[in-house]
């Protein structure tokens, strides 16, 4: 999508298509599906969630008091609908909750509907995709993946999934380990929030 088609959609109709395709995929798990028809929908789903998930960053951004004056400018002139920087700050952050609670739900079935397909196609494997728990599934941006699961949103756990004990599944360090570490991952799950994961 140009950067342009995405200006001019809102973030009301980018919401719209993305619960749409939401439904969509409900309504495939539902049925008698092949994997292969649930992977291409899920790949959809995946691009509306990465450009729903650059609004929210920028919306982020607007709502930061520490956003310095020129930047706030730069992500103003970014966001898919200008019009919504003049929006009351109230305004602003019932929409970035609204958009941070409909990317996480969306990324909570990706990841169940990559179980099914996956399952479907490897009987014999005892690792299952899980939700990142240093992103908690957002993936980071485009610019700047999410440095644990690199973007894609999940990671690969054995089943039955354990979330670590460390970090208790956010994959942030905490306490001690905090100070030894220049980006605060756990340091037993390695970001991942999860006991037993692996990269891809």
């Amino acid at each position: 999508m140009s950067a342009r088609s995405k200006r001019d959609e809102g973030p009301a109709s980018l919401e719209d298509r993305l619960s749409g395709q939401v439904r969509l995929l409900l309504n495939l798990l539902a049925d008698d599906t092949t994997s292969q028809e649930i992977e291409a929908e899920l790949k959809k789903l995946n691009e509306m969630v990465t450009d729903f998930n650059e609004q929210d960053h920028f919306l982020a951004k607007l709502l930061d008091p520490l956003t310095r004056r020129t930047e706030l400018w730069q992500t103003i002139r970014q966001l898919p609908d200008p019009v919504r920087a003049n929006e009351s700050e109230n305004e602003l952050n019932r929409i970035y909750k609204r958009s941070h609670e409909l990317i996480k739900q969306s990324v909570q079935l990706m990841a169940e509907a990559q179980r099914l397909a996956e399952a479907s196609r490897d009987l014999g494997s005892r690792y299952a995709k899980e939700i990142c728990g240093f992103c908690e599934g957002f993936g980071g941006t485009r610019e700047q993946p999410c440095s644990v699961c690199k973007g894609r949103r999940a990671v690969r756990v054995y089943q039955p999934a354990r979330k670590c004990p460390r970090c208790e599944g956010t994959g942030h360090a905490k306490g001690f380990d905090r100070s030894h570490l220049t980006e605060a991952r756990c340091v037993v799950c390695l970001g991942s929030g999860w006991a037993f994961s692996r990269q891809d």
